[in-house]
């Protein structure tokens, strides 16, 4: 269990430092949550322990790191759209 935990703040780790880049480069992004759900889109704002992103489909929504379930990724038109 304890494995878990520092994978998990490894990840989270990993994801603020990625999703403040895609911040400060305005490009969309893709992000599998815990739940399986995933959302595509601009982030809006970044706090220190959640960040909003403003999905194409329902507007803007409030993600907490530990949410994550892996990487955020920038969104690549054509792959894992919601909507192809």
């Amino acid at each position: 269990m304890i494995m878990n935990n520092e994978n998990d703040n490894n990840l989270v780790e990993i994801n603020k430092q990625r999703i403040k880049h895609f911040f400060e480069t305005k490009e969309i992004i893709h992000c599998t949550l815990k739940d399986g759900k995933f959302l595509n889109g601009l982030i809006f704002s970044v706090q220190d322990d959640f960040f909003e992103i403003h999905d194409r489909v329902d507007g803007v929504q409030p993600i907490f790191f530990i949410e994550l379930k892996k990487r955020v990724m920038k969104f690549e038109e054509g792959t894992n759209a919601r909507n192809s």
